[in-house]
């Protein structure tokens, strides 16, 4: 049994993105040094335990998102789609 794929990408909003801004160089460093080499499932859990409780706090309860969207953001922002810093 695998994992359900969707058919349609899921576009994040740049003002999603800007929640993250505090935490995006961090993320964006992250990527560079590790997360490229990771498959999608393998970067959402990495970034779930690096930066999952700040995440968690910053954006996911203060806007009633679910941790798995926030993740898709996290993952956005640190593949460097968001503003530049």
């Amino acid at each position: 049994m695998g994992f359900p794929e969707m058919a349609i990408p899921v576009e994040i909003s740049d003002e999603a993105k800007s929640w993250l801004t505090e935490l995006a160089p961090a993320l964006r460093a992250f990527y560079r040094r590790l997360g490229r080499t990771l498959s999608e499932k393998d970067l959402a859990i990495e970034i779930e335990r690096r930066y999952g409780q700040e995440i968690l706090e910053k954006v996911c309860i203060p806007h009633g998102l679910f941790q798995g969207a926030c993740l898709l953001i996290a993952m956005e922002v640190a593949k460097g789609f968001a503003s530049e810093d």
